[in-house]
């Protein structure tokens, strides 16, 4: 016995492969986080080319990106209310969200005032914007945030294409386009 030290038969091999698989799971972990945080970054960049696209339209208030989404105010609807890109779930979705129930109550007003589907109205504009994905299911629902909300899963795969950067820029017009003559969405003047 060395002077000091316990002698247990395998002890070495056990610390030395303890540290292997430490060393092992810090090392996964680490290039983990690199690959989120490289995604993270590519849909930011992603959104940012998405906002220098629609700013240019001039038809929203206040545009930002936070978290992953691109926020674009309705600019004259009656209370608050955000048109969003966002990313979920490994999908694309846009958005029109409101915490006023009366925006939203005034929009399904409308909606079965006109008898039209909300679904075929985004179709017809995305048809103004020459458009040729697929049609869009608008879902109308109360979230978990307890926003009402107007929201379409989007046919984005590969943020990289220029066509990516045109299905996501049409679909967000096209929802303001729609969105902004029913009910209470064209309230204030910016004059």
């Amino acid at each position: 016995m060395k002077s000091g030290r316990w002698s247990i038969p395998g002890y070495d091999l056990v610390v030395f492969a303890y540290h292997v698989f430490v060393i092992s799971v810090i090392a996964g972990l680490k290039s983990e986080l690199r690959s989120y945080l490289q995604m993270d970054s590519s849909i930011n960049q992603f959104l940012r080319a998405i906002e220098a696209k629609v700013s240019i339209h001039n038809v929203f208030g206040e545009i930002h990106v936070d978290d992953s989404r691109l926020k674009c105010a309705a600019r004259h609807a009656g209370a608050q209310a955000w048109y969003c890109l966002e990313h979920e779930d490994e999908q694309w979705f846009v958005s029109l969200v409101t915490a006023d129930r009366w925006l939203s109550e005034s929009i399904e007003t409308d909606l079965l005032h006109l008898g039209d589907p909300i679904d075929e109205l985004v179709d017809e504009e995305l048809e103004d914007l020459d458009y040729e994905g697929s049609p869009l299911t608008v879902k109308h629902y109360r979230s978990e945030n307890m926003l009402y909300t107007f929201r379409s899963v989007l046919p984005i795969q590969d943020l990289s294409s220029e066509n990516a950067r045109d299905v996501a820029t049409s679909c967000l017009l096209a929802y303001e386009a729609a969105f902004r003559e029913l009910g209470d969405m064209m309230m204030k003047n910016d004059g």
